[in-house]
Formats: C-alpha cells, structure tokens, sequence
C-alpha cells in the first residue's frame, strides 16, 4: 500500500487497489508528472534509479516540458525519451487535430 499524501495523484483510480511493485511503471509516471518535492523523494527513496529512467524513456504519459526536465536532471539524451521525440509529437497533434 501507498503512502497516503500520494492518493492525490490517482484520482482516476481506486487508490487503495494501487500496488507498489505490480503497478511501479504507473506510478513512477504520475509522480514523475505531477509530483511534489515529497512525492519526489518518496519516489527517489523506493525505487531504483534505472526503474525511473526506463519508464522516462518509454512512457506516453509524461508532458513533454516534465519529461524534458527529468530528462535534464537524469542527463538523458532527448532522443533517447519517446514523448520528446518528433514523430510522437505529430501523432499526439493530429489525433487532437482530428
């Protein structure tokens, strides 16, 4: 079970059904999206680094301005991050567009 300060980032979820380990790529996205500095840490303290990175690199999920700051603060290539990457931004923009 999650710690409580953190149910606010799933409020389109069933907070008490979150699981740490089963569900860690989805939580390390919300946190990484929406965190707070303690939500940060909790992350940074209960997860491996290289959990973070792959989820940053392979999430659709992240904004691009978030993922280009985690991208900066892991020293990550911006093409190496899928949601930075030109051909996702278009198809995000067309399927809005559409």
């Amino acid at each position: 079970m999650l710690p409580r300060f953190l149910e606010q980032y799933f409020w389109d979820t069933d907070f008490k059904t979150v699981d740490k380990e089963k569900h860690k790529a989805y939580i390390i996205a919300k946190v990484l999206e929406f965190g707070n500095l303690e939500a940060v840490r909790w992350l940074l303290h209960n997860y491996q680094v290289n959990s973070l990175v792959q989820v940053l690199t392979k999430s659709r999920q992240l904004t691009p301005k978030v993922a280009n700051f985690w991208a900066m603060y892991f020293n990550i290539s911006k093409n190496k991050i899928l949601c930075l990457n030109k051909p996702f931004r278009e198809m995000q923009k067309s399927h809005w567009l559409q």
